[in-house]
């Protein structure tokens, strides 16, 4: 009988050969010369692969492969957006070929693009399900640019890869774009289909709309009692208040350990780190980008690391981080994405990540150090509860955008002004530095909820737990223990 761990890994390594951008952006190592393929064959290599693999009696294992043939079946694997689809996955793992620093690898990966990409354009063809207007439009503005750009330098390689894009360019100007839909949400069907990918469990969008609506009302409560002269004149006076700004990187990463080590110490009363986990290395680099955790090599060749983009070296509000720091570090994504890379029984539960289950921990996981006292003042709250507010309000624009509910407990119907402006309602950014955030939820639908939701079944799951009389370190162990599961996973494992 084929055990757990071999099914588990020979569907990884059959899944990577198949689509090695994916693997080597979730940490694997892939060889090099592997062959870049976006065709429809391709395409229905993977559905089979999914659907053939015996899962081996792994329920995580199992709810994936539902999962994603119920993903991959709704033609949102292959949708054209400005998040996930494959030119754009592509594009991410060149560049991140090309900070590795390995000239020869990234030269055969370039040459591959042109054969790559000629394989989407048939992938569209085949499609019965136009994309959006708006996501081909603004696929169609990065393609260009990297059609024109020389990040990758003036190669040979590096010509061929952007002629392959200028090609693909041509593609969706003259064939794709003529034949777009012009409604940005997914409908309900498929938005199913994407929120149980990015949950692992079934959702019933109108519950899952109600629920969220009645915690907003909450989080604007809250946040009102932390700031009784107003969210935004609060915010805007800490954004500048010398007692909360800290201003260049070697500062900023000192400010970060400093939170860090308080989290760990705090944290040590309800969690319980495995050992040789060892604690996460800082990077505060000059540029763009959202902070971001990397797990460390299970070999431990490689520290844990947390990565905190700064654009400049001006001042840098800090009121607002610590609880980013909570989530991406000490106890969020360290402890849980670092505790499966060195638990793991197999390469696929190492860099399998179940969105719902991450996040939702992740955002659990502030909780826990705002319940642990390390969220030691008011700004600090306000800071987390801010998050807490903006998370539901994406989560219910992601509902609106795809299933034609409300924007939240408004009655209005969703128009991309529209979003923006409730998102900066609940929140104390600018309408127009929002319209990002509203247009990813619309190219990556059902990823929005995974905070929110993730973070509502993890707060369940403890309650039943402290009902029962479990400790919570016994609780958090037992459930980390889990690995890369869905949140139906979870909730069987403790018979929720």
């Amino acid at each position: 009988m084929t055990t757990t761990r071999s099914a588990a890994d020979r569907f990884f390594a059959r899944q990577s050969e198949l689509d090695p951008v994916r693997a080597a952006l979730s940490g694997a190592p892939v060889d090099p010369g592997a062959r870049l393929d976006y065709s429809p064959a391709n395409f229905a290599a993977r559905a089979e692969l999914l659907r053939s693999t015996d899962p081996g009696g792994d329920p995580a294992l199992a709810e994936r492969l539902a999962a994603e043939t119920a993903y991959t079946e709704a033609g949102l694997a292959t949708e054209l957006n400005l998040v996930t689809c494959p030119p754009v996955l592509l594009r991410e793992h060149l560049g991140q070929l090309a900070r590795d620093g390995d000239p020869a690898v990234l030269a055969e990966a370039l040459a591959g693009v042109p054969a790559a990409l000629r394989g989407y354009a048939e992938t569209l063809r085949a499609t019965a399900l136009p994309p959006a207007r708006r996501q081909v439009e603004m696929v169609l503005g990065a393609i260009g640019s990297w059609a024109a750009g020389t990040e990758f330098g003036d190669s040979p390689q590096a010509e061929a890869a952007r002629r392959g894009y200028a090609e693909l360019a041509a593609v969706l100007t003259e064939e794709v774009l003529p034949t777009a839909r012009p409604e940005d949400g997914v409908g309900v069907d498929r938005y199913r289909a994407a929120a149980r990918f990015h949950l692992g469990e079934d959702l019933d969008p109108a519950h899952c709309h109600e629920v969220l609506v009645a915690e907003l009302d909450e989080l604007r409560a809250a946040s009102a009692a932390l700031a009784p002269r107003g969210v935004r004149e609060t915010c805007a006076e800490l954004n500048t208040d010398p007692r909360w700004t800290v201003t260049g990187p070697e500062a900023l990463r000192d400010w970060a350990v400093e939170r860090l080590d308080t989290a760990a110490s705090v944290g040590r009363e309800v969690l319980v780190a495995p050992p040789g986990l060892g604690a996460v290395q800082v990077h505060v680099p000059v540029e763009h980008g959202s902070p971001r955790y990397l797990p460390p090599a299970a070999d431990g060749s490689r520290p844990a690391r947390l990565v905190w983009p700064v654009p400049a070296t001006d001042p840098v509000p800090v009121w607002n981080q610590t609880t980013m720091l909570h989530h991406e570090g000490v106890p969020g994504h360290h402890l849980q994405l670092g505790t499966a890379v060195l638990t793991a029984t197999s390469a696929w539960a190492a860099h399998t990540v179940v969105a719902g289950n991450a996040e939702g921990w992740a955002v659990y996981a502030e909780g826990l150090m705002r319940d642990a006292g390390a969220l030691t003042t008011p700004q600090e709250r306000l800071g987390h509860v801010l998050g807490l507010r903006l998370n539901v309000a994406m989560a219910l624009v992601d509902l609106s955008v795809h299933t034609g509910l409300p924007m939240g407990g408004t009655g209005a119907s969703w128009t991309l002004d529209g979003a923006a402006a409730f998102l900066a309602a609940e929140s104390a950014f600018d309408a127009g530095s929002l319209y990002f955030t509203v247009l990813r939820s619309a190219a990556w639908p059902g990823q929005a909820l995974t905070y929110a939701w993730g973070a509502r079944a993890w707060q369940e799951l403890r309650a039943a737990s402290d009902a029962e009389g479990t400790d919570p370190r016994e609780f958090h162990r037992r459930m980390l223990a889990l690995g890369p599961c869905g949140l139906s996973v979870l909730r069987s494992a403790l018979g929720a």
